[in-house]
């Protein structure tokens, strides 16, 4: 009697949760409040509630699909629900996670946009004859209006086909034919894009491999080398091979000297027409003590603290840089345009 009690009480309830809900119809309502008094147990009605998210879903009406192209003759049923959605990639948005885990959504049935006939996954209705899409994976369940080879080694299909496209078993992934390809030797499925970090392998987008071994998107570098970046988002190297770059700034800087400094501080080496000359105290603003640091004909160290007129200063000084394509330090003439590192010849560097 007890349970019976209580079983109606949240029947009453879940009722006036459907009443109060204003983003329902009226018809929708209607159907609601009667599959609620349909039940006949506490168990059938928290199976109905518990398996909500994905019943809504069984009567979305949406044919057309994002994600792919010319998605508009088909509709699927998955093996995790008895949800229909245009593609894959439709069901795991709209469904809740907790009621289809992403393992378990695979494809059962295709039904036909045209007639509604639900049939075995094939490439043409048995129905009414339509062709789904121009191109179709068994392996895959997938129709496209594009080119694809299902490559068995990456375990998925690929925009290209048989004659564009061949798989690098170093790299564990297919490449285009046309392009030369340096083998990483690393594996391509451990990559993700360094600008939005989406993995690389199973994405639908294409991608680059940089000569550091970072991935990243076509579009998304596109955007990034706009932005005015020649560096790796991740690492800092180069993007590429950059020496006709790196030699026209060699030629700008040769062709441009350096303006008249207007700021002489402590630690600044400077040349001079003794060499270089460290300073290391303003006596006045046009004389500055210092350090000769090429003087070696005298064992004194005290004989090389000098100083010097400003005048005969030169504009250029040497700075201390890291360059970020060889990893290596040294010191370069500081000039506004760049910084050569000595080592590779990179401007790819950092002043420290």
């Amino acid at each position: 009697m007890g349970e019976n009690t209580d079983y109606n009480q949240y029947k009453q309830k879940m009722i006036r949760e459907v009443m109060m809900d204003k983003q329902l119809a009226a018809s929708e309502k209607q159907q609601k409040i009667m599959a609620i008094n349909k039940s006949k147990t506490q168990d059938e009605l928290i199976l109905m509630i518990n398996s909500k998210p994905v019943k809504e879903k069984v009567n979305n009406v949406n044919r057309s699909c994002d994600h792919y192209k010319n998605k508009n003759c088909s509709r699927f049923s998955f093996s995790c629900c008895d949800a229909v959605d245009p593609c894959r990639r439709c069901h795991l948005e709209r469904i809740d996670e907790n009621s289809c885990l992403p393992e378990n959504v695979k494809v059962t049935k295709i039904i036909c946009n045209e007639c509604d006939f639900k049939q075995e996954c094939r490439e043409s209705c048995i129905n009414c004859g339509i062709k789904f899409n121009k191109n179709h994976c068994e392996k895959c369940f997938l129709w496209t209006d594009v080119d694809i080879v299902h490559c068995d080694k990456c375990k998925m299909c690929l925009v290209g086909t048989n004659e564009t496209l061949f798989h690098c078993d170093s790299c564990n992934a297919c490449f285009q034919k046309n392009v030369p390809h340096l083998c990483q030797n690393f594996n391509l499925k451990t990559l993700n894009c360094g600008i939005c970090a989406i993995d690389i392998s199973t994405s639908q987008q294409q991608s680059y491999i940089l000569q550091c071994k970072h991935g990243i998107h076509n579009s998304c570098l596109k955007d990034y080398l706009n932005m005015g970046n020649y560096r790796c988002p991740l690492c800092r190297k180069s993007l590429f091979n950059l020496k006709n770059q790196w030699d026209e700034i060699k030629r700008s800087i040769e062709a441009q000297k350096m303006p008249k400094l207007y700021m002489i501080k402590e630690g600044l080496i400077l040349n001079s027409p003794h060499g270089k000359f460290k300073i290391t105290k303003k006596i006045n603003d046009e004389m500055y003590q210092g350090i000769l640091l090429d003087k070696q004909d005298n064992n004194n160290s005290d004989d090389t603290i000098v100083t010097l007129n400003k005048n005969i200063l030169e504009n250029d000084f040497d700075t201390a840089i890291l360059c970020n394509d060889c990893d290596k330090k040294s010191i370069a003439t500081y000039h506004y345009l760049g910084l050569e590192c000595m080592e590779c010849k990179s401007f790819n560097t950092t002043q420290i």
